[in-house]
């Protein structure tokens, strides 16, 4: 994994004509050069896909291509601090909420 928490190794995901790249953790960063995107007959459609829970990428705990054309990803919340009507601060401990995809 990168400083940001981003895998640099890439996968593909295709399905007929339709083919995705990303990264183990399921993202198409926005500053990448590496062609990664979502491709309907070689033209891509998409080339940013990024998740942030109060402004930070979420942990990647599963991330699973069991056939060429599908993937699970499992991601939950790094520790979250949050200031409500600027008077109560809430904590929200570290892989409390989850987020599928």
């Amino acid at each position: 994994m990168r400083d940001h928490g981003y895998s640099s190794e890439f996968r593909t995901i295709k399905h007929q004509h339709l083919f995705v790249v990303d990264d183990e953790s399921g993202f198409m960063l926005a500053d990448n050069l590496s062609g990664m995107g979502f491709y309907y007959q070689d033209t891509r459609f998409l080339s940013r896909l990024e998740i942030f829970i109060n402004g930070r990428p979420p942990l990647a705990l599963l991330s699973s291509t069991e056939s060429s054309n599908m993937s699970t990803i499992v991601y939950a919340n790094t520790r979250v601090e949050a200031e409500i009507q600027q008077q109560k601060i809430i904590t929200i401990p570290q892989e409390t909420v989850m987020v599928q995809r």
